[in-house]
């Protein structure tokens, strides 16, 4: 836009100039050659502006394409994310459900707590898996029931709930 303007004022500065000088010219044979001069010049900065707006549209429409891949890469950034922590939330509450069927446990007796390997939001991975159960006959029993379930590649830890 910078560089619309710059071109209006360049070309305003060059027709007020030539009018100037036609006014002050004196009639007969020059006046025809200082027209003639003005008009190249006038039609020069025409051209200079046609010549250059190929390539300011060139880099107009690639900032623009620049923006949009950022906009799409942010967004879908996002939505992983949100993704991610969905399925957090619904696996904790469905290792608190197998372990309440499994130990004959009520769900306030269970608060299980994911933490996610989410250094590569398109490959989330279960790195540790806290559980927090009342009744202090179950840890042990839990664990290894936790650890098959993992097949033994995700750290657990048992807890008193309290």
């Amino acid at each position: 836009m910078e560089e619309f303007f710059e071109f209006i004022k360049n070309f305003c500065i060059i027709a007020v100039s030539g009018g100037l000088i036609m006014l002050v010219s004196p009639n007969g044979k020059m006046h025809g050659h200082i027209k003639f001069i003005i008009s190249l010049c006038m039609v020069c900065a025409l051209l200079s502006a046609l010549v250059s707006a190929p390539a300011e549209i060139k880099k107009y429409i690639s900032e623009i394409e620049v923006e949009a891949q950022e906009s799409f890469a942010q967004g879908g950034e996002d939505a992983r994310l949100a993704v991610a922590k969905t399925a957090k939330s619904n696996m904790e509450a469905e290792i608190e459900r197998l372990l309440c069927s499994h130990f004959g446990l009520s769900e306030s007796e269970v608060y299980v707590v994911v933490t996610l390997d989410t250094r590569d939001l398109s490959a989330v991975n279960i790195s540790g898996v806290t559980a927090f159960i009342s009744g202090a006959s179950e840890y042990e029993g839990a664990r290894e029931y936790l650890a098959e379930l993992f097949m033994g590649e995700t750290e657990i830890i048992i807890m008193e709930k309290g």
